[in-house]
């Protein structure tokens, strides 16, 4: 198994493919709107705002990755997960959702298609961080905001075990 194939397996791992965690996909599994936004005191972020987060920094860097124009943007890391909609329904959720699996679904395809040799390239003009690195971060990201989104659910008493641990 080369770098690239490593690399995309631990992907599907913490988005899709059932391991040995719950992966992103299944801790969204059956939320609604209302337990998405759901938050034990105003210091923790919703599933929600985790979502968005997750959706800024994966479109960027799926949209870096593809060798597309990144919109020129200032931004602080907190104010990622509040960039929706202040008046939340079921049916943003539902785009929400739909939106984020389609953007993960361009990143599993884009790293199926890759060669090996974009895994050195660097992730931006004037960087030495190639993306191999950037992959190895993101992943981790994406496992990580799985693991809240899990014990949110677990603390609101939604969380179905049979989806992993």
């Amino acid at each position: 198994m080369n770098k690239k194939e490593l690399l995309r397996d631990q992907f599907l791992v913490c988005t899709s493919d059932k391991g040995w965690f719950a992966p992103l996909f299944a801790s969204l599994e059956g939320l609604s709107a209302s337990q998405a936004l759901w938050k034990p005191n105003d210091q923790v972020h919703s599933i929600w705002e985790i979502a968005e987060h997750l959706i800024f920094w994966q479109e960027r860097y799926l949209l870096r990755f593809q060798q597309k124009q990144v919109p020129d943007l200032t931004i602080e890391n907190e104010e990622t997960f509040r960039l929706g909609k202040s008046d939340r329904t079921e049916e943003d959720w539902s785009e929400l959702l739909q939106r984020f699996a389609s953007i993960l679904d361009q990143w599993k395809q884009e790293l199926t298609s890759s060669s090996e040799r974009k895994m050195e390239e660097s992730v931006r003009p004037g960087s030495d961080e190639p993306w191999e690195s950037t992959l190895i971060n993101m992943n981790a990201h994406i496992a990580y905001h799985a693991g809240q989104i899990v014990y949110l659910r677990k603390l609101q008493g939604v969380w179905d075990s049979q989806l992993g641990a």
